[in-house]
C-alpha cells in the first residue's frame, strides 16, 4: 500500500513540474523573449498554418520597430493575438486571418481581420473581449472594431 502511495505522490509530483512548465512558458514564449515580437507572430502563424484548420497571413512592414517594443507591450500583444486566433478558431466559422502590422505616422498599427461570420452584439462583452481590451490597455494602445457594415471581424490597434 505504501509503495502505491509514494508512486502517485511522485506521479502527481511530476504532473505538477509539468503543469509549471506550461505555466512559465506560456507566460512569456522562448521565442518572444529571444527573437521578439516578429518572429514570436511568424511562429505563432506557422503553427495555426501547420494544424490546417485556418489560413493565418501576415504582412509585417515594421519588424525593427516590434522588436524594440519594451517587453510588456510585445507580450501583450502577442496574447492578444492569441486571443483573437483562439477566437476566430472556436467562434467564427472563418478560412482565412490577415494579420497586419504597418507604420502610419508616428503610430503602429495592427490590423486584425478573419473571413468570419463577424461578432454579434451580445457578446461583445465576453470574457475574451475583456481580456484583449485590458491587455491593450496596459499596452497603452488605442484599439477601433469594425462595425456591422464589414463581414467577418476586424480590429485595428494603434500604438
Amino acid at each position: 500500500m505504501t509503495k502505491d502511495f509514494d508512486k502517485e505522490k511522485f506521479e502527481m509530483i511530476d504532473q505538477i513540474i509539468e503543469d509549471v512548465r506550461h505555466i512559465a512558458h506560456n507566460i512569456s514564449p522562448a521565442v518572444l523573449n529571444l527573437y521578439g515580437l516578429s518572429e514570436a507572430v511568424a511562429e505563432l502563424a506557422d503553427r495555426i498554418n501547420q494544424a490546417g484548420r485556418i489560413r493565418v497571413d501576415t504582412d509585417n512592414q515594421v519588424a525593427d520597430q516590434l522588436d524594440q517594443l519594451p517587453h510588456a507591450v510585445m507580450l501583450s500583444l502577442y496574447r492578444v493575438l492569441e486571443e483573437l486566433l483562439n477566437n476566430t478558431i472556436r467562434h467564427a466559422d472563418a478560412s482565412a486571418v490577415q494579420i497586419a502590422f504597418f507604420r502610419e505616422g508616428d503610430r503602429l498599427v495592427m490590423t486584425y481581420a478573419d473571413n468570419g461570420k463577424g461578432l454579434p452584439a451580445e457578446i461583445q462583452q465576453g470574457m475574451g473581449l475583456a481580456n484583449i481590451t485590458n491587455r491593450l490597455e496596459v499596452a497603452g494602445a488605442s484599439w477601433q472594431f469594425a462595425g456591422a457594415e464589414r463581414p467577418g471581424f476586424f480590429i485595428r490597434i494603434e500604438l
